[in-house]
């Protein structure tokens, strides 16, 4: 398993994810309704991860197929 950066071209396997209501829990967010809003949120992730307002990286095995994702919502380094 690798963790890469969160990209758009990995919305229908979150979508899959961040869609059950035991996922969405620990994404603080309500379960989303469609690879569309799946989208919208990863680009708002990596808005903040440019922002460095928080980190998110997506799980991915050696076959290259997305399972999820793994990060910090909320993010700010020491200092900053």
């Amino acid at each position: 398993m690798v963790l890469r950066a969160i990209a758009t071209e990995d919305a229908e396997a979150l979508y899959t994810c961040w869609s059950h209501p035991q996922v969405s829990v620990w994404l603080g967010a309500p379960p989303l309704s469609s690879v569309f809003e799946t989208r919208e949120l990863i680009s708002r992730l990596s808005h903040m991860a440019q922002q460095e307002e928080s980190m998110r990286w997506s799980i991915v095995l050696p076959g290259g197929e997305v399972i999820g994702s793994c990060g910090y919502n909320s993010w700010q380094l020491q200092g900053a």
